[in-house]
């Protein structure tokens, strides 16, 4: 990685709104979970699962080099995506870790633990982000196969994480205590974007080997699927109920980011949407859901998928960038009534 590069993906938190507010919205929790004395440790029982989860996510979403949607109330969750919640259990462990190196060796003991999880913590945070898999993170031989497939990028994330252990170990009594917080959002935030960047485009995502899952039908996998895709729909009709639209559509973006099946997925909401008594919110996750069609071709869906919207809403249309793509789908498959209703969307 270029110099340059490697200053973007620390500075990244600082540039990407969507990162600076949830460091802003994270240091505000925190601030008020350390100001609330014993109920703080409650506090921090649920902010500090939520904030390493975003983290983690975030650092898949630059992995291939995109941008994360904000966070959201899910993210405080203790069930769902359980595998997101591994970081907090590495740290808990990292703590125990440096707490009793210390106290055995002293400060050589605190060096060497900070250097041991400066060297193992990137590698099963990106492997995470990968795999979704806990057990594959802390695997040695994935491990291995990453840092060799890395070879010298690995360094950028290892260095960073040991430079702010040590930073944090020696001068934080120095320091104002009102800077502890954001500075240590900042470190943290700097190292997954920096991390993900660094591994970004290697195509790790076939080097890293997931084990087989045990034998499960598919008609059990299908159910449980749907049953997990009903509690995301539901949860998001709540939002929707209470006019908290975009709140119930970012609700199901974040879970379809991770649906193993997402084309299914995406037509799988959208129909259900169909039912509720607005179609407002069909609507509006139409638009999203046809964007990732037109992206992948997909023009025979695309043209039903805009002749449905029109249907419920005659003055329904596709998002601007996306209504070049839809003119053409509709051309492709010779709907010539479709395809001068958009044309006369585009002169408008």
């Amino acid at each position: 990685m270029s110099p340059v590069r490697v200053l973007q993906a620390i500075l990244y938190p600082l540039t990407n709104g969507v990162v600076l507010a949830a460091m802003f919205f994270f240091w505000a929790l925190l601030a008020l979970a350390n100001a609330a004395g014993l109920f703080g440790l409650w506090l921090l029982i649920v902010i500090v699962p939520a904030l390493l989860r975003f983290q983690v996510l975030l650092l898949g979403h630059r992995l291939q080099d995109r941008d994360p949607d904000a966070p959201g109330i899910e993210f405080f969750s203790l069930v769902g995506n359980v595998w997101s919640l591994f970081p907090a259990v590495f740290l808990f462990a990292s703590i125990i870790l440096m707490l009793f190196a210390a106290k055995l060796l002293g400060t050589a003991g605190a060096l060497m633990a900070s250097v041991l999880i400066a060297l193992v913590y990137p590698a099963a945070m990106i492997i995470l982000a990968l795999t979704h898999s806990p057990l594959e993170s802390l695997n040695p031989q994935a491990h291995a196969r990453l840092v060799g497939r890395m070879r010298g990028n690995y360094l950028l994330p290892f260095v960073f994480l040991l430079l702010s252990l040590l930073v944090a170990q020696t001068l934080s009594h120095a320091l104002p205590q009102f800077l502890h917080i954001p500075l240590m959002l900042l470190a943290g935030f700097s190292f997954v974007s920096l991390a993900g960047t660094a591994s970004s485009g290697l195509g790790l995502a076939e080097e890293v080997e997931i084990y087989a899952p045990l034998s499960v039908s598919d008609e059990q996998v299908a159910a449980d699927l749907d049953a997990e895709r009903t509690r995301v729909l539901n949860h998001a009709y709540g939002f929707v109920s209470r006019d908290n639209r975009a709140g119930g559509l970012q609700h199901v973006y974040a879970w379809l980011a991770e649906d193993p099946l997402p084309a299914d997925g995406w037509a799988w909401f959208f129909n259900q949407m169909l039912r509720w008594e607005r179609n407002d919110a069909a609507l509006f996750f139409g638009q999203r859901y046809l964007h990732r069609l037109l992206l992948v071709d997909e023009h025979v869906a695309a043209v039903k998928l805009i002749m449905r919207c029109r249907m419920l809403d005659e003055t329904w249309k596709p998002d601007s960038v996306d209504l070049e793509a839809a003119i053409k789908a509709a051309e492709i498959c010779r709907n010539d009534e479709l395809q001068a209703v958009l044309e006369r969307v585009r002169t408008r």
